[in-house]
């Protein structure tokens, strides 16, 4: 994605941590992309909570973040569920 190679990344299952993407969500919001969690929630590094990352989405604009969430609705919503 930070060459131009990719438009969009989605990591849809749990093990993710918060060193896996600190850097990477810097870069790509940097660059004017947008990250989120699978429940499309903004990627927090709350050192008191649980530091498992629910999925990941990465978009390089939030135009392309929120026409991704529209078409996959059903299967985000699928997704959801087993973050829970």
């Amino acid at each position: 994605m930070a060459v131009g190679n990719a438009d969009a990344y989605l990591h849809p299952s749990v093990g993710l941590k918060y060193w896996d993407l600190c850097a990477p969500e810097t870069l790509i919001k940097a660059m004017g992309g947008y990250a989120t969690n699978v429940k499309q929630e903004r990627l927090t590094y709350n050192l008191d909570s649980n530091r498992a990352i629910s999925g990941l989405l990465l978009a390089k604009n939030k135009n392309l973040h929120d026409t991704i969430v529209k078409r996959l609705g059903a299967l985000l919503t699928t997704l959801r569920g087993k973050f829970i």
